[in-house]
């Protein structure tokens, strides 16, 4: 981990001047994160030192849907950055 920034990556390629505009953010939903911040809405008291954990619960009867291994947008339709200059080497 070491070298790496809050994001995850490598601190040399993060701050490098060159990738300025090569870094795009989008929002996406965390459900475990989802449920530990509700669960911690609804349940504002708790004892010295308890930690909420959070359990994954899907049924085995109830697979996740698969998605292409390559796909070229997120789950919101999101496209590469349109100044980054790659962006149609990126999109074929």
């Amino acid at each position: 981990m070491d070298g790496l920034n809050e994001m995850g990556f490598p601190i040399n390629q993060s701050r490098h001047f060159d990738n300025d505009g090569y870094y795009e953010a989008e929002t996406i939903q965390d459900h475990s994160l989802a449920a530990v911040e509700q669960f911690q809405k609804d349940n504002k008291v708790s004892s010295p030192g308890e930690r909420v954990v959070v359990r994954y619960t899907r049924p085995p009867g109830k697979p996740l849907a698969t998605f292409p291994a390559d796909t070229k947008t997120n789950n919101q339709g999101n496209q590469p950055c349109k100044r980054d200059k790659n962006a149609e080497a990126v999109q074929e």
